[in-house]
């Protein structure tokens, strides 16, 4: 049986004894298909106050649909025959025994997870493992602006500017270059000192169309690269690089060794754990063993 009403959403919690709120305590009946019942009060965190009429009527209509699917489903499967009860069952079991599990390990985890890694920890693993950490793209350190035209329209000199900043040496080089992107550039990356990945930074720009990705970066290590579509100008200078296949350097490699140390431990934690249960338990006596 599907009985779907259709109502305006203001009217939703107006009370209806027959339906709701009186003996039984619950809400207005919005749907029922079934044995299962939709009230008004399950729709409460769909529909807030203040909602223009139209907006919480399309969100209301849109839940009661959704409901009403989902229910209809789900009563042509329990009515199915040829569905194994019995699996399902087990199945729900399995479930929930692994969700507890979930949650003991979790909580023991966060209370107890030791999330300083020194240094010296990290540098060590790296140097036992250096034949794993092997580059899956190329990384650069190096500069990255996007100027829009139109600011370089006003400023004709800004292309020499720009120019002149990325091949310095000057010790004040990175201050002016910055004072500068923040008052001319749409976006910019000046940070030459860390590792990034190239795909990453050039994305969305026409440097990613440059298919000889490596000429590139040997190029603009000697000398800034410049390039430019409808709307913006864009400058590369790389300080260094490292491509696909050679060896990740540790820097680059440092956050990823953190996250394996800190992922070990948590496996030790969730070990011992198992293993001080297990011990209680046999102290306990509560294992039987027929």
């Amino acid at each position: 049986m599907l009985t779907s009403v259709c109502l305006s959403a203001c009217s939703l919690w107006q009370g209806d004894s027959g339906a709701g709120s009186g003996k039984t305590g619950k809400s207005k009946k919005i749907a029922q298909v079934g044995a299962s019942i939709l009230y008004a009060d399950d729709l409460q965190g769909v529909i807030h106050p203040g909602m223009l009429a139209k907006d919480s009527a399309r969100l209301a209509r849109e839940y009661i649909d959704a409901w009403v699917k989902r229910e209809v489903v789900l009563e042509e499967a329990r009515n199915q025959k040829k569905i194994d009860k019995d699996e399902i069952k087990q199945k729900v079991k399995k479930f929930k025994d692994n969700l507890l599990r979930y949650v003991l390990e979790e909580r023991h985890v966060n209370n107890n997870l030791d999330t300083l890694v020194k240094d010296s920890e990290v540098k060590a693993y790296y140097e036992a493992n250096k034949g794993n950490f092997v580059l899956k793209q190329h990384i650069i350190k190096g500069i990255l602006i996007k100027i829009p035209l139109a600011s370089t329209g006003r400023d004709s000199s800004s292309s020499l500017k720009v120019g002149k900043l990325l091949m310095s040496t000057n010790a004040n080089r990175k201050k002016t270059l910055r004072d500068f992107c923040v008052k001319s550039a749409e976006f910019y990356h000046i940070e030459d000192s860390t590792w990034v990945g190239f795909d990453d930074l050039i994305n969305n720009t026409p440097f990613n169309g440059v298919n000889d990705k490596a000429a590139l970066l040997k190029q603009s290590k000697f000398q800034y690269s410049r390039k430019q579509d409808k709307k913006y100008v864009y400058y590369l200078k790389v300080r260094d690089f490292k491509l696909v296949n050679q060896e990740t350097p540790y820097e680059f490699a440092k956050p990823h060794i953190v996250e394996l140390i800190l992922q070990k431990r948590k496996v030790e934690l969730i070990q011992k754990m198992e293993e001080d249960i297990l011990k209680k338990a046999r102290k306990s006596k509560k294992i039987k063993i027929y």
